[in-house]
């Protein structure tokens, strides 16, 4: 028996002192317990939209790992992971509703741009005959 059958069972039955609230009470107890439930169940199907959402965007860098093998010259190298990672990471903010998330990413893109920008500098520093 579900909770809501024992409950209008209850119902159905006078209680001690014959209070019509009772039953109107746990009317309401039933119907806000249903707006419960109905939420729940959103933020589950919400939460499993979102977990199979973030499953396909999961990277597949094996583009990027194959890019990177057949670039000559480990600066060379260097330059197309950093770009791939960084043209990764703006997919996964694009990607994402969760502000926080973005911001993380948005700070790992930044991050990426200044390794970009000192290994620019290293490379014309330093060149490589």
């Amino acid at each position: 028996m579900s909770w809501r059958e024992r409950l209008r069972c209850l119902m159905a039955k006078p209680d001690e002192t014959g209070n019509p609230k009772t039953n109107r009470l746990l009317e309401t107890v039933i119907t806000r317990l249903d707006t419960i439930i109905t939420q729940n169940n959103d933020l589950i199907a919400l939460q499993r939209s979102e977990a199979e959402r973030e499953t396909a965007m999961a990277i597949d860098l094996s583009e990027l790992v194959t890019e990177v093998e057949e670039t000559k010259g480990t600066a060379a190298s260097a330059v197309v992971l950093i770009n791939g990672l960084s043209d990764k990471v703006d997919e996964l903010i694009a990607g994402s509703n969760d502000p926080v998330v973005q911001a993380q990413l948005t700070e790992l893109k930044t991050a990426l741009a200044a390794s970009r920008g000192e290994l620019a500098n290293a490379v014309a520093t330093n060149p490589v005959p």
